[in-house]
């Protein structure tokens, strides 16, 4: 039977629509209207199948209210009976139930392809009972159902009710046929056309992202973390790293898990939105250091693990106390490896029902969620590796403005002590040149211990000399206290001070002219009479050196701090020790000279009692 001219003019707008358009919803509209009015029959509908093996109405068109509308409305694919489902599915034909006569009428093709004419069609084959109650319940006395196909996959059905007994003729069930090729035509084309939007949004919001973890000078994960909870349609999130922002090198590079086990200092964690609530634990309050994650990833493979339903995970028991008081019931962790080291989680949650916010359908980055299932699990991963190299490339900037610290440091530290040591040689220098022209050792200790306190920047320097018996005192005026220190008394007022260690060595170890320094005088091992005289004068440092005259040990010189505790350097020992060497040298010129004169002296009383010519009287 020829089709009739407005109806092949519709079929002819309904390919034009197909091809101009990716409004598959207005496509269908338009298909099923023109079916209903071609067949001659009450209601034509497009189901859709979802992935829970549910089919929804999509589309209809009924004429005259003649039946009920069934739009929006869900059924279950296994209503049809495994026969019905072969049909269809299978064979890729179709079938008209005449539930009058009970009958299915099979119409399939040959070899199964369905572009092959004429149709054949088999014997009747009886209605299931099941499926034969639905439809009366529904008012339906005839029905035609076939199958929309996107590829290989069962997209759909198409479906025509009738209230009455009906008949199509071959000729019009071929030409259904045409409709419902051009309607796979169309799915396809916008299934691609949806993918093509989709993989183009998704790739603005991982570059989006890709753009925040290479922020400069640092990653914005704060801001990362948040965009991808959103893209997710989650209602929370968190990201946990090994802390890249200590000053200690070694937090740097260590690996995550030995990060976890440390305390919690070691780790940093960024969150978003609504977050478990984790009791309190010994340590942390993190949830990633339960050992669920370790053991779950103990093969060392990293993949994305989603979690549709937290509670019927007996992996996550654990953590049940914790998201119970949260509507949290899903979670997806994404594990973060760079080269096979683990480096981190992200982790995403989302509420019961799907995203916390009240818009559904396609997000910033495509339709990434549906329902309670984690979809898009590829893009997790890839973004899950762009956080990782985030996290590393920041973890190598930290080591290398860490590394060029430390080496500014150590450079200005060789720099200043440069600076002292030459200060301190040409104040030495300059010490040796007043002690030349002095000839008592008042002088010499005064001019000493003053230039000594100035350039060892120390808060007290004084002199202690030993007696015969190895004890000894403190010196008279031969010390030098600085201004701002004035809460300790004089050691240099003739203080007494025998140690019985020195006087049973006879002078310890400065006999063999060594230098003994103490940072703190509570970690430097000390006698308790020893200590008990420093906290006496309020010592908390010190540094000695031995002044010989000679090869007599004559006494002592030492720097004092007493505000504060104090790393004495190798230059400040040298420096204490060389002045030392000086004192002696001057003390040994001074006594000299003193025994000179005891020499010269009664030859110049006789010079004058005798009116004698002194250049006459021996030098000395």
């Amino acid at each position: 039977m020829p089709i009739n001219s407005d109806f092949s003019n519709w079929l002819r707008r309904l390919v034009d629509q197909i091809s101009q358009a990716h409004d598959l919803q207005a496509i269908f509209n338009t298909a099923v209207t023109g079916l209903r009015s071609f067949l001659e029959i009450d209601r034509v509908k497009i189901c859709q199948f979802q992935p829970d093996d549910q089919g929804q109405v999509i589309v209809e068109a009924i004429h005259d209210n003649r039946l009920p509308s069934l739009l929006s409305l869900h059924f279950s694919t296994n209503d049809l009976s495994p026969y019905s489902r072969d049909l269809l599915f299978q064979s890729r034909g179709g079938a008209m139930i005449n539930l009058r006569t009970k009958t299915i009428c099979k119409i399939r093709y040959p070899n199964g392809n369905q572009r092959s004419l004429p149709v054949e069609t088999t014997n009747y084959l009886p209605v299931d009972s099941h499926y034969a109650q639905s439809l009366t319940n529904m008012g339906v006395n005839f029905s035609i159902i076939k199958p929309i196909f996107h590829h290989q996959l069962a997209w759909g059905l198409l479906i025509a009710h009738h209230s009455e007994a009906h008949f199509i003729s071959t000729r019009k069930f071929e030409v259904l046929e045409m409709a419902v090729d051009q309607l796979s035509v169309a799915v396809a084309q916008q299934t691609l056309h949806t993918c093509t939007q989709t993989r183009t949004k998704q790739e603005a919001f991982f570059y989006q992202i890709v753009n925040q973890l290479q922020a400069s000078p640092s990653p914005e994960f704060q801001t990362a973390l948040a965009t991808v909870v959103n893209a997710f349609q989650g209602s929370g999130g968190r990201l946990c790293m090994s802390n890249q922002t200590q000053n200690l090198p070694t937090s740097l590079t260590k690996n995550f898990t030995a990060c976890l086990a440390t305390s919690g200092q070691a780790v940093q964690v960024f969150t978003c939105g609504l977050q478990p609530r984790i009791p309190a634990m010994p340590h942390s309050k993190l949830m990633e250091k339960y050992h669920l994650w370790q053991d779950h990833y103990q093969s060392g493979h990293y993949s994305v693990w989603a979690i549709s339903n937290l509670y019927q995970t007996p992996e996550l028991k654990p953590l049940f106390e914790s998201f119970r008081p949260t509507p949290i019931d899903s979670l997806l962790m994404i594990p973060l490896t760079y080269r096979q080291e683990l480096l981190g989680y992200l982790s995403i949650f989302r509420n019961s029902g799907g995203s916390n916010s009240p818009q559904t359908g396609q997000t910033a980055s495509g339709q990434l969620t549906q329902g309670q299932e984690w979809t898009n699990l590829e893009l997790a991963q890839k973004l899950g590796q762009q956080f990782a190299i985030a996290i590393h490339e920041y973890g190598l900037s930290q080591q290398l403005r860490h590394s060029n610290t430390h080496l500014n440091t150590e450079l200005q530290q060789h720099t200043a002590q440069l600076q002292q040591v030459t200060q301190q040689q040409q104040g030495l220098s300059e010490i040796l040149d007043k002690i030349k022209t002095a000839v008592d050792p008042e002088t010499i200790f005064q001019t000493t211990t003053k230039e000594l306190c100035h350039l060892l920047q120390a808060e007290r320097v004084s002199v202690y000399r030993f007696n015969a018996d190895w004890g000894g005192e403190f010196v008279h005026d031969f010390e030098y206290v600085i201004p701002t220190w004035h809460r300790s008394s004089k050691l240099g007022r003739n203080t007494a001070w025998n140690d019985t260690y020195l006087q049973e060595t006879q002078g310890g170890r400065y006999r063999y002219n060594e230098t003994f320094s103490a940072d703190d005088v509570y970690q430097a091992d000390l006698s308790p009479c020893h200590l008990e005289i420093l906290e006496q004068f309020q010592i908390k440092a010190f540094v000695t050196a031995p002044v010989f005259v000679g090869k007599r040990l004559w006494g002592i010189l030492a720097a004092y701090q007493h505000s504060q505790t104090r790393q004495w350097i190798t230059t400040d020992i040298l420096f204490l020790s060389q002045t030392a060497a000086s004192l002696g040298l001057a003390l040994q010129h001074a006594e000299l000279l003193a025994h000179n004169q005891d020499i010269i002296k009664p030859y110049q009383n006789l010079s004058k009692e005798f009116n004698l010519d002194s250049r006459t009287l021996p030098s000395g």
